[in-house]
């Protein structure tokens, strides 16, 4: 629960992220002491998850603003690359089905874009 709390993703769900994105996140080397891929991610989560400011979030971690504000930047562009893969729009008929399926259960209210994770592939 600690990890939820902090980052709005339970462990495995952090680690699956973790996978996805460690190419463009990992330096392949230690030299300046670069950030893990890990904390980057943690980094990104965490500053997602409050939408603290980056100097607070660095703050919380020990690292600078402009650390944060590079994880950010390539975690966040790794994750974008990724919609195409697991983010799909409704046509029109499919849209219908789901907004009537929301009302069923929401009531009476206007929807005027659905999403549909698409974890087909």
């Amino acid at each position: 629960m600690e990890v939820y709390r902090r980052y709005r993703f339970i462990p495995a769900t952090i680690l699956t992220l973790l996978n996805l994105v460690v190419d463009s996140t990992d330096f392949g080397t230690l030299r300046n002491s670069p950030l893990l891929p890990i904390q980057q991610l943690c980094i990104f989560l965490r500053a997602m998850a409050t939408g603290s400011f980056q100097l607070v979030v660095g703050d919380t971690v020990r690292v600078s603003q402009p650390s944060v504000s590079r994880c950010c930047r390539r975690v966040g562009r790794a994750i974008a690359r990724l919609a195409r893969r697991y983010v799909r729009f409704p046509d029109r008929e499919e849209c219908k089905t789901l907004k009537s399926r929301f009302q069923s259960i929401a009531g009476k209210c206007q929807i005027c874009v659905c999403l549909t994770l698409n974890d087909r592939d």
